[in-house]
Order: structure tokens, then C-alpha cells, then sequence
């Protein structure tokens, strides 16, 4: 949108004005949106003992996210699929397995063979395995499932650390990448945690700021190489440029 305003010559100042009002009606729509990332985590918590509906708002979750995300189940078949393409044009697949229960579940309850024979099935990078709570959390990374989950490379979530996430993405820039790399990487219960609150400690721009900031970016550009189209590697090395110029730290997350 930024782009076509500044194709028509509109105004900087009246642009800001544009995409700050937009931001308004969109973060207005989202409270009122029964699909708000606020609403899927408030229906993950509701769903923790329903295995159908804690599938299914796995996959809702994993879209809002930013994956393209299809419930599947069935015999011999993950929950879901969940996949996007990266910035080199690859495309990433995690499977999605999610098990409810009332109370903590039993060790037995996790197949963690069969998941990551679910992974290998569908040439998927990792697995998502989602969960009110595992086996032996007090024993940390020595319990049995964290030994198994490290061993089938199965990533363990609790529904606690997917909404959180969801929850915090009204005010950071989170990425389907970001959550791509912690379950390709991060396999027992705390070491997800422990991922999930280093990504959520990096000081995050405000989207305003940074509107403003990529507008200007385009417009110092205009002389710059005007025989190229612009993408997104050159606009972002300029806005990072600009925000290092004006005091933002390095370990800020800008784009």
C-alpha cells in the first residue's frame, strides 16, 4: 500500500496519516474478529481437552502465524501440515500433532516414533507436537519424553507457549520463520520455553515508526539506482541504516 501511495505522489506526511488510521481500523476489526489472535488463544485454552478441536485450532493458530496450514488427521497421518516459503524461495514444512488431556498425560500417550514417522512421510524439516502440559516437567531436560522428543527430533509445545506468541503479536513483528526455527531446533518442552522468551526479549519497533520510516527509506532511494526495482533487501538495508543513525540498538528487531 506504502508503495502505490508513493507511486501517486501523495504527500508524506498525508501517507503517515493514511497507514495510521488504517493501523486503527485493523486493530479494531481484530477485537471484534472472532479469529483475533486474542480469540484463537482464548479457544486453544478451551480446547485442551477435545482432541478434534485442539487439532483444529492448532491449524487455525499456525495460520494466523503466517504458515499455510491444513488440518489433516487420520490413520497414520499428522493433525496437520503447516508450510511457508522463505526468502531464498524454499519451501518449509513442520507436521502438526496435537494430544489433549485433562489431566497431565501419561508417557505412554506420546507415540514419539510414530510422529517422526509422520515428519519423514511428508519430507517435513520438524514436527510441532502440541500439549496442555508433559511428564515429568520437574525434571526438566532429563525426563523420559525430553530424552524420546530430542532422540525423534519432535518439538514440544505446551498450549501455554503457543499463546503466548499469538498474544504477542498484536505489538512485535513474530514470523512463521521465527516460529520455523524453534521447532526445527528446540525439542523439549524447556528449551521451546526458553527459545520462545529469548524471541519475545527483542526490542521490537513500533509499526508506526517503522511505516514512516520505510516510506522515507523509498524516498531517499528515488536517485539511487533508478534503473533497478526495488525490493525488499535493498529498502530494508536502508531503513536499518536509518534507525542505527537515530540510536536503535543492534539486537532490535526492525525487519
Amino acid at each position: 500500500m506504502e508503495i502505490y501511495l508513493r507511486e501517486r505522489h501523495i504527500p508524506s506526511h498525508i501517507i503517515g496519516e493514511i497507514l495510521e488510521k488504517r493501523d486503527k481500523l485493523l486493530r479494531g476489526l481484530a477485537k471484534d474478529h472472532p479469529y483475533s489472535n486474542k480469540g484463537i488463544a482464548a479457544e486453544l485454552r478451551d480446547s485442551a481437552e477435545n482432541d478434534h478441536e485442539l487439532e483444529v485450532n492448532l491449524v487455525i493458530a499456525m495460520r494466523s502465524l503466517g504458515f499455510t496450514a491444513t488440518h489433516i488427521a487420520g490413520a497414520n497421518e499428522p493433525d496437520g501440515i503447516a508450510r511457508f516459503t522463505d526468502s531464498q524461495n524454499r519451501e518449509r514444512v513442520l507436521t502438526l500433532e496435537a494430544k489433549s488431556s485433562k489431566k497431565v498425560p501419561q508417557l505412554s500417550q506420546f507415540d514419539f516414533a510414530g510422529l517422526q514417522e509422520h515428519s519423514i512421510r511428508n519430507e517435513a524439516q520438524g514436527c510441532l507436537l502440541l500439549a496442555p502440559s508433559y511428564p515429568g516437567l520437574s525434571r526438566a531436560n532429563d525426563s523420559s519424553a525430553a530424552v524420546r522428543a530430542r532422540e525423534a527430533k519432535v518439538s514440544c509445545w505446551t498450549i501455554d507457549h503457543l499463546c503466548r506468541l499469538l498474544l504477542a503479536t498484536g505489538n512485535r513483528h513474530i514470523t512463521a520463520k521465527d516460529i520455523y526455527d524453534i521447532v526445527i531446533s528446540k525439542f523439549t518442552p524447556d528449551d521451546v520455553q526458553e527459545a520462545i522468551d529469548e524471541l519475545l526479549s527483542i526490542t521490537t519497533i513500533e509499526n508506526r515508526i517503522l511505516y514512516v520510516e520505510i516510506i522515507s527509506a523509498i524516498k531517499e532511494m528515488k536517485d539511487l539506482l533508478s534503473d533497478e526495482p526495488r525490493n525488499i533487501h535493498q529498502i530494508s538495508t536502508m531503513v536499518a541504516y536509518r534507525m542505527k543513525s537515530k540510536g536503535y540498538q543492534p539486537n532490535q528487531k526492525i525487519l
